[in-house]
């Protein structure tokens, strides 16, 4: 396909991370280390141990996301946080994504320290994410000590893991922009494919990990761990630290002597904006799907562990272990049982990505670009449907949420190839960033909509998961208008128009893009 032959290693590292880590949308390397192919190519070759030391530290970011997406969920239902309130809750992934990656990435171009300019964002991602995850595994404890009842409403720990959310999502986006930029920045271009390479066996691998991990039962494993969740936390903060290590010690950075880069902060926001209300309408329609495509996944995201405890194994989130062993409540060891199975299938979920991804350009090839991305989204939408009858059906739930792992490969791939068939690499920054607001516009309408389901249909968690397969519908029937190679004057003269706000292009749409980014900015402040 044209679309899938002209997607270099960088963008297949990008491609694989956000097949991997949902929340994010991939960004393109940055323009140091891509526009200047002579630099990249009269590069020194570097050692096997080194490359793998440059991307040991996505190990413990990736599974830090893990940790976040198989428990955190549980836990505010465990304080009692009411089907409505978890999905606003969960607004600090794309709302602090949005907000972090694109500043972190413009200081990290321009930072001078002489650590270098990607490995102090990178350290202090890592110490601010631990931070994070210590503050949600001890949130109950904390807030037990300044006076929650145990038996009662729990608002100071409710408000401790919200900020320990929040921290986590925040210093996550501060790591994955610099640690892709340190690879960019150190491998020749011979090397760049192996270490890309390399990335995405360390995402699937951690992601894979992070899942199973959450399956064991920790508490009986290390006795001093009072609870599961807290243990899975001080392992979050221990993979950090061990995976972290061999990319700051050995990262073989230099420092940058002098900022020639100008003031360039403002302008990201402005720049993705304005290619926004400028983007021609074939793009347009490879947003809408993706959009939608998001739509579709953002319960299954949040509400799958879930949906496990309360639904198959219906269990009681709010009953303690204490509780239960004293005889006042029942249902809470259900519940925890649940979660863990619901981690092993998300575990099962991300293996299917990760093996998927790599075939997925000769599954295009097959039967061709439109089917390869329908079928996928169709397969997503009736697992999330079949939620709804699969409660006294652990099997039949491990093959859905698996099936929805081939979807996740696809929308987090072929969009993004599709673009940048289209454009230069140059501008491949831009669009991303402007599909990163669509994903982001996604999944906070998204959060309130599923969270308005489960409460209707009074807490049933498969109804917020079947909201999902609605939207799964709505892309699969949108991607067969995608202009499959656009051209003409739709296309023309784009490049400049993205680079320069002054440029005078008319392009069809406009008026739409413009309605959008109003909407967004409008959510993002409802939201907030």
């Amino acid at each position: 396909s044209p679309w899938m032959k002209r997607v270099s290693g960088e963008e297949l590292l990008s491609f694989s991370e956000s097949a991997i880590e949902p929340e994010r949308v991939p960004m393109a390397p940055s323009a140091e280390a891509t526009a200047d192919n002579e630099t990249l190519a009269s590069r020194p070759w570097l050692e096997t141990w080194r490359i793998v030391a440059l991307t040991a530290g996505l190990a413990g970011y990736q599974f830090a996301y893990s940790v976040e997406f198989a428990a955190v969920t549980p836990q505010l239902k465990h304080f009692g946080v009411s089907d409505a309130v978890v999905p606003v809750i969960w607004l600090a992934g794309p709302i602090s994504g949005l907000v972090v990656q694109p500043v972190v990435g413009v200081y990290s171009d321009r930072c001078t320290w002489s650590w270098g300019r990607r490995r102090p964002f990178i350290f202090w991602g890592n110490v601010c994410t631990g931070v994070g995850l210590l503050t949600l595994g001890f949130a109950e404890d904390i807030g037990l000590a300044f006076g929650d009842s145990k038996d009662g409403s729990r608002p100071v720990g409710i408000l401790i893991l919200v900020v320990g959310l929040w921290i986590t999502n925040a210093s996550l986006n501060v790591i994955q922009g610099p640690s892709r930029a340190l690879i960019a920045d150190r491998v020749n271009e011979e090397q760049m494919h192996f270490a890309n390479a390399l990335c995405s066996t360390v995402l699937g691998f951690a992601a894979i990990f992070g899942y199973l991990v959450g399956f064991v039962k920790l508490s009986e494993i290390f006795s001093f761990f009072p609870r599961d969740f807290q243990g899975l936390c001080v392992v979050g903060v221990l993979v950090l630290a061990l995976s972290a290590t061999p990319t700051l010690v050995f990262a073989g950075e230099e420092p940058l002597e002098e900022d020639t880069t100008g003031e360039p902060s403002v302008n990201v926001f402005r720049k993705v904006m304005h290619t926004a209300t400028r983007m021609p309408r074939f793009i347009q329609k490879i947003c809408l799907v993706f959009f939608l495509s998001w739509c579709a996944y953002t319960p299954f995201m949040i509400q799958l562990t879930n949906y496990w405890g309360k639904e198959i194994y219906d269990g009681k989130a709010d009953c303690s272990e204490e509780d239960e062993d004293d005889g006042k409540c029942t249902g809470g060891d259900d519940y925890r049982d649940g979660v863990r199975w619901g981690s092993l299938a998300m575990a099962i979920m991300a293996t299917m990505c990760f093996f998927y991804g790599p075939v997925l350009s000769r599954v295009e090839k097959l039967i061709g670009l439109k089917m390869a991305y329908v079928l996928p989204q169709l397969l997503a939408s009736l697992s999330f449907f079949s939620y709804i009858w699969l409660t006294d059906a652990e099997a039949g739930a491990f093959v859905a949420t698996g099936l929805v792992g081939v979807n996740f490969a696809t929308f987090n791939a072929i969009p993004f190839a599709m673009v940048i068939g289209a454009f230069s690499i140059n501008d491949a920054g831009l669009i991303m960033g402007v599909m990163n607001v669509f994903a982001v516009v996604a999944q906070t309408v998204t959060n309130f909509i599923s969270g308005g389901f489960i409460s209707a249909f009074d807490g049933n968690v498969s109804a917020g998961l079947a909201a999902g397969g609605v939207f799964g519908l709505l892309a699969s029937a949108s991607v067969f208008f995608l202009d499959e190679k656009p051209t003409g004057p739709e296309v023309e003269g784009l490049s400049t128009s993205l680079l320069d706000p002054t440029a005078p292009v008319d392009i069809p749409g406009e008026s739409i893009n413009q309605a959008l980014c109003v909407v967004f900015v409008f959510v993002c402040e409802f939201s907030t």
